[in-house]
């Protein structure tokens, strides 16, 4: 599988139809949450974004941890990456 499409681009419409999806509290309370799991995940680590995130949540996932890499200075500084097909987020450092 490829979770590339859900990337971030520089259309950011995609905030609203997930807000609408899910609700704003939900979305924000999940974002804090994505953000708190990456933080305190160790280096050398990995999410299987297809094995361990549901399906109807992976956009969401996906988009908040490409927040997460943006607010804390990129992939090198924030040491949070996604693979290729974005089927998996890890920590290298």
């Amino acid at each position: 599988m490829n979770l590339r499409e859900y990337r971030l681009t520089e259309d950011w419409t995609w905030i609203e139809r997930l807000m609408g999806q899910f609700g704003q509290d939900y979305f924000w309370n999940y974002l804090n949450k994505v953000w708190m799991a990456l933080e305190q995940l160790r280096p050398g680590k990995c999410y299987d974004i297809e094995k361990q995130v549901p399906e109807d949540h992976q956009e969401l996932f996906i988009k908040c941890s490409s927040i997460y890499i943006i607010d804390n200075g990129g992939c090198y500084e924030s040491g949070v990456e996604f693979s290729n097909d974005y089927t998996k987020v890890r920590k290298v450092k």
